[in-house]
């Protein structure tokens, strides 16, 4: 059973053939990682195809909508679900735009941290000089989160979108 959070069965089977696309040994960086719920989702893929995993939270939520309040800090809650998974990622816990100053380049960014159209338009071409492969985040199509739809597609002429997952191939 996987942690809590949003990620519907429809979302973790785009996000698996995404993550499954990746070369052996490639990297991946998610942005937004709650209690670990879709890095826990692709744990397998990680393992199989050593894919370096980072992970960028401030890790100072307490509560999210519709889950009871966190007992411990989110971080160490975050990092004891998805190493129960097998998967140690690299934690930067600061805010997404600084995590991209400091991060290398890789094949994969994942978005799902904040969902303001004004934060995600800013985000991701903050991230774009980082990605190598691929590019997408959650919640695209999401009335309850329309500033995601609205900044992807202000960036972006095409976009692939299953469930809520979006990705854009960087060719």
């Amino acid at each position: 059973m996987y942690p809590q959070g949003w990620f519907s069965v429809e979302d973790q089977y785009e996000y698996r053939r995404l993550v499954q696309s990746l070369p052996d040994g490639g990297s991946m960086v998610e942005v937004g990682v709650w209690l670990g719920r879709s890095l826990c989702s692709v744990a397998d893929i990680i393992r199989r195809k050593r894919l370096t995993v980072y992970a960028v939270d401030t890790f100072t939520k307490r509560q999210a909508a519709g889950h009871p309040p966190l007992l411990r800090g989110q971080r160490e809650i975050f990092l004891a679900n998805v190493r129960g998974y097998g998967v140690n990622p690299q934690c930067y816990t600061m805010p997404s735009l600084a995590a991209a100053r400091l991060m290398p380049v890789v094949d994969f960014v994942f978005l799902d941290d904040d969902h303001r159209r004004e934060h995600v338009g800013k985000e991701i071409p903050a991230w774009l000089p980082k990605t190598r492969l691929l590019m997408g985040g959650h919640d695209y199509g999401n009335p309850k989160e329309p500033g995601v739809k609205s900044a992807v597609d202000a960036i972006f002429p095409v976009v692939s979108a299953e469930g809520l997952v979006w990705s854009v191939g960087m060719a």
